[in-house]
């Protein structure tokens, strides 16, 4: 299956759900998800103020970044629930 540009209601609010606890925990975080039946799905990122410049979740993201470039996908697109 193609990935899409495009995330599910039901996906953009477990994506919500996760970045607000992580947040909330004052965690830094990169999560992916995805429906191999219909290529639709998302993910969200987030540092804190103590984040180092090369941590994990920074890399994971820029990693995203170029994986969505490859396929077609705005890595920037702003994801409304």
């Amino acid at each position: 299956m193609k990935p899409v540009d495009r995330c599910t209601l039901e996906q953009a609010q477990l994506l919500e759900e996760f970045r607000r606890r992580a947040k909330r925990l004052h965690y830094e975080f990169f999560a992916v998800l995805g429906n191999p039946k219909d290529g639709s799905g998302g993910s969200v990122f987030g540092t804190t103020s103590e984040s180092p410049t090369d941590s994990a979740a920074r890399h994971a993201r820029r990693a995203h970044i170029e994986w969505e470039l490859q396929h077609g996908i705005d890595p920037y697109h702003n994801r409304k629930i």
